[in-house]
């Protein structure tokens, strides 16, 4: 019972961080579902949470979704490619120096957001639709390139918000039909729960993202990403 509560408040956690930034939950949740279910629950239930979550921000706020669903939907387009690019690099490199350099590339990417004087790095859909396709497959973590280039696009927040969610509920759903071609999706008794703890952080990072102004929403989305580099840097270093 304790555990069931620790894993959803992990999951009420990550549900309200991606609903206030449009990304994270993952960075949350991966490794408190992989620790509790194992792998093949673990990633199945994961999954599934993701295309809940995102259906959330999308169709369940009063509110027509302002995606840029062009943009977006070029970004899936090079992702499906970039995956299988992942599996094969995969084979030839380890998941330790591919975490590495998503790190070395997202602090590049904080710093010229952050420095004076410095030209912000932008990343066009194609590379950015590319290596959030690599990073997904091989290491499990595909939102830094997106979100890269959602940036360097100048999008407002809510624009960027929405176009995450679209972005991430079409690569959870191809990651879902993927594990269930394969055979390895499996639930946990517990799945309801689990979805409650969700969705009740999502409704709490509503209320945290329509008081965030565009500066701020930046500052917490470079914030966020800086958390993705350290605890990938900690988990290495453990």
């Amino acid at each position: 019972m304790i555990e069931l509560a620790l894993v959803a408040l992990g999951l009420a956690a990550g549900g309200a961080l991606q609903s206030a930034t449009g990304f994270g939950f993952a960075l949350i949740a991966s490794p408190v579902l992989v620790g509790a279910y194992g792998g093949e629950q673990g990633i199945s239930t994961l999954t599934l949470l993701s295309i809940l979550l995102n259906l959330m921000t999308l169709a369940t706020e009063r509110r027509r979704p302002a995606g840029d669903w062009r943009r977006g939907g070029r970004l899936i387009a090079w992702y499906v490619p970039g995956s299988f690019l992942g599996a094969l690099l995969l084979e030839v490199a380890s998941a330790t120096v591919l975490k590495l350099v998503i790190a070395f590339g997202v602090t590049v990417a904080i710093i010229t957001r952050l420095a004076p004087g410095i030209a912000t790095l932008h990343l066009r859909a194609a590379p950015a639709g590319l290596l959030g396709g690599v990073f997904g497959t091989s290491t499990g973590v595909s939102g830094p390139p997106f979100i890269v280039h959602l940036l360097g696009a100048g999008l407002p927040p809510a624009r960027m918000r929405d176009t995450l969610a679209g972005i991430f509920l079409a690569t959870a759903a191809i990651a879902l039909g993927t594990l269930a071609a394969v055979g390895v999706f499996s639930l946990p008794a517990e799945l309801l729960w689990l979805a409650l703890a969700m969705a009740t952080g999502q409704v709490a990072g509503r209320r945290v993202f329509a008081r965030l102004s565009p500066a701020g929403y930046e500052r917490v989305v470079l914030a966020t990403m800086f958390a993705a580099v350290l605890s990938t840097l900690i988990l290495l270093v453990a």
